[in-house]
This record gives structure tokens, sequence and C-alpha cells, in this order.
């Protein structure tokens, strides 16, 4: 499972370039509606959670494509709080919560992945833990995008300061990174059992 540096930096120089240049839309005069506004960091968090997973899993065929497009969704998908929070389908009430609604608190990541850890044990699958990584990588980033104007929200404990723009890039790029080498290992743990387990069968 070797990964190209020249590719691998191209797709963080990737990363970076689709912050920016969403970050930048955001406040540019040509979209200074609001439903531009919206549309585009939604967009933003999309692009960001699909890069991001073609970093984890190497993508290479159409499988690894299906799997980057759900990562989008899946990171796009954290705003629909929003209308379910002002039970509403207007745009102006979603972004006028007096507070942060659910799905924007860090802590529900660590719950999803929990719940998926036991699913994984119990059904002895590796696509909860697939499930799993895919969600963190797609949510936290998401969270930490966010986070540059509200800081990290940990219910019942504590939240951030809003986070800095280094801080921000940094962890945006460190975030695939990480899942990179949680996916390899898992990957090489799973090769590893099953050939434990055909070696048991010729014996």
């Amino acid at each position: 499972m070797l990964f190209s540096l020249g590719k691998l930096f191209v797709l963080e120089v990737s990363l970076l370039l689709t912050c920016f240049l969403g970050d930048h839309l955001l406040t540019h005069p040509v979209t200074n509606q609001r439903y531009l506004v919206a549309i585009g960091d939604s967009l933003t968090h999309g692009f960001v959670g699909a890069i991001s997973w073609v970093i984890v899993i190497d993508a290479k065929n159409r499988h690894d494509i299906a799997q980057c497009l759900l990562c989008l969704m899946f990171a796009m998908a954290v705003d629909v709080d929003h209308f379910i929070a002002a039970k509403s389908l207007s745009l102006e009430a979603a972004l006028s919560l007096p507070s942060r609604p659910p799905f924007h608190a860090t802590t529900v990541i660590f719950l999803v992945d929990l719940i998926l850890l036991i699913m994984a044990a119990i059904l002895k699958s590796g696509t909860p833990l697939t499930l799993a990584l895919m969600f963190t990588v797609a949510w936290f980033s998401h969270h930490v995008r966010d986070g540059t104007r509200r800081g990290l929200w940990l219910p019942p404990f504590t939240e951030t300061p809003p986070l800095s723009g280094l801080a921000y890039l940094g962890l945006i790029m460190v975030i695939p990174l990480l899942g990179r080498i949680l996916y390899t290992n898992w990957l090489q743990f799973s090769t590893d059992r099953q050939l434990k387990i055909i070696e048991s069968n010729i014996v």
C-alpha cells in the first residue's frame, strides 16, 4: 500500500487550494447572498471530505471513487441539522438558530464511532470500521472548518476558542494522513488474520 509522495503532495495542495478558494468565495461580493454562501460553504465541506478520502484509501478505481463521493455526502450532511433544528426548510430560519444544532457537536462523532466499532466486533466485519473512519474524516473536517468561527463544540464538557488559520489548515492536512495510517494498518491486520484462517484450515 505504498503511496506516491508526488501524488500525496498534489492531493494535500488540492486540499489547501479547496479551503482557500472556498473561504475566499464566502467573502467575495459575488456571493453576498445567503443562499450562495450556504451552497458554496457546503460544497467546500464536501470537496474537502472527498479529497481527504482519496488520500486515506489512495483511490484508484470506480469503487474507490464511489467511496469518495459517499465521504463528500457525509461531509455535506452535517448542515442538515440546521433545518432539523429550525423545523423548517427556510434557509433564513436554518441560519438564524439561537444555538448550534446537534450534528455540530464533535462528541457526536465519538458516539457514532463507538456504535460502529461495537457493530464491527459483533458482525466480525471490517465494513463498520471503514464507515467509522469515513464518518470521522468527513464530519471532523467539517467541524474544523466551522471551528474557525466558533471553535469546536464538545458537549457536555466544553468548547474550544475559535481555531486560528494555521490550526485550521494544519488539521485539515493532518486528518487524512492519520486516517491513511489507520486504514493501512487495518488492512494489514485484516489480511494477516485472513491468512492465519486459511493456514489453519489447510492444517
